[in-house]
């Protein structure tokens, strides 16, 4: 009788007090919110004049691997551009990479990407959509800095 009455004792005054340190314990949770608005507004795309744009990119063969890279910045078209509908299309069957753009005056734009790299694949953009053109050369300063492979450390292996 003794015996089941210390069993059942010790462990809920055990418990009681594990769980009253657990409790006044507070995790302070980082979402990375600060860190993804940097990434998202590291390279300034002002395209006010914009209303959709489509990127439709071959996704094999040569002269295509710029439209590709530049579909892989969208991301930062889409947070900056809200307003804009910016869609990428990725095929095998397309013979050439193309970026199909309508602007808020209801001109619509054809532009051939096909072997051009993604800075100037910027410039056309931007040109296009009516961007001013200090703005073209500020975004692809920054464009030029962020894309930048990191310096390698000497006795650093690649």
């Amino acid at each position: 009788w003794r015996l089941g009455s210390i069993l059942n004792e010790a462990p809920a005054r055990a418990l009681a007090t594990t769980s009253a340190k657990r409790s006044s314990r507070k995790k302070i949770v980082e979402l990375g919110w600060d860190k993804l608005k940097a990434d998202l507004t590291a390279i300034k795309y002002p395209l006010p004049h914009l209303v959709k744009m489509e990127v439709l990119a071959s996704r094999t063969g040569p002269g295509h691997t710029g439209a590709r890279v530049f579909g892989s910045q969208l991301h930062r078209l889409r947070y900056q551009n809200p307003s804009a509908d910016i869609i990428f299309r990725a095929s095998k069957d397309w013979p050439r990479s193309r970026i199909v753009m309508e602007l808020k005056s209801g001109d619509a734009q054809e532009l051939d990407v096909t072997g051009i790299k993604v800075p100037s694949i910027i410039e056309k953009v931007m040109l296009a959509a009516g961007a001013a053109p200090d703005d073209v050369e500020a975004t692809l300063h920054s464009y030029n800095v962020e894309m930048a492979p990191a310096p390698i450390e000497s006795g650093e292996v690649n």
